[in-house]
């Protein structure tokens, strides 16, 4: 839980960051411009918190155990129930902040109280049915059912697409490759766990290489890779000019 509040910050950090840019197209930009944007922004953050979503799942049976004992650990149904809300808040991260961006301070507000209001209620009754694991699940009713749908709608509607197509553009690929890695992670993680740190470190890593491997040719096809590869072009021309200039020397 503390893991997914500090990667939330990040998200929330990422997307600041990104809202000049989002305010500046939504008046200068067209709105296939602003469609692709969000659609790449989106396909950014899933992607980073999918594979948070597979490491800390099958880690963290053995690193709350290792880091505080045994006995404060949640138990793998909280833990997928946390990780699954993670993500769904991450996307309406995203939304939210680009609702806002577009100029809708009065209807995010609202949507925010709205999201609040839900997820206090059902936080409150799926703890009382559920015990702990009832706490993300509330969240996660508030951000599904409340939250991204009301987000969306005003992102469709200004971008002029309906809203299943925006919800299935911003997913993209991404969903049914993260969907096989994270059925395989999660048969694995429920059946078995590291039982020291150097084990640990190579189910990290192989999960890690895995996940980067299936998902970064997704990265690169998507309105994503259209930025990157920019990135990825000046720095191997900067690489190769250090090279060039040391073999020179």
């Amino acid at each position: 839980g503390k893991l997914v509040n500090v990667l939330a910050n990040q998200v929330n950090m990422l997307m600041h960051t990104a809202s000049p840019g989002l305010c500046e197209l939504k008046t200068a930009g067209t709105r296939l411009r602003l469609f692709q944007v969000v659609v790449a922004l989106n396909h950014g953050i899933l992607s980073f918190s999918g594979l948070v979503f597979c490491v800390t799942l099958l880690l963290n049976k053995w690193f709350v155990t290792w880091w505080v004992s045994a006995s404060q650990y949640g138990g793998f149904a909280l833990t997928a129930a946390i990780l699954v809300n993670m993500l769904f808040v991450h996307w309406d991260t995203v939304a939210a902040y680009t609702v806002f961006c577009f100029g809708h301070q009065r209807r995010i507000s609202l949507t925010n109280l709205g999201n609040g209001l839900m997820t206090a209620g059902a936080c409150l009754g799926f703890t009382l049915l559920w015990g702990p694991v009832g706490a993300p699940l509330g969240s996660l009713a508030g951000t599904a059912l409340v939250g991204l749908p009301l987000n969306l709608s005003v992102i469709a509607r200004d971008v002029d697409v309906s809203l299943p197509r925006l919800a299935i553009s911003m997913l993209g690929n991404w969903a049914w490759r993260f969907a096989i890695l994270a059925a395989a992670t999660w048969a694995v993680a429920a059946r078995w766990s590291p039982k020291n740190i150097l084990e640990a470190a190579l189910a990290g890593t192989c999960v890690t290489a895995v996940y980067l491997a299936v998902m970064i040719p997704n990265i690169m096809s998507s309105p994503l890779g259209d930025y990157i590869r920019p990135l990825l072009q000046r720095a191997s021309r900067r690489i190769r000019g250090v090279s060039e200039g040391v073999a020179v020397g």
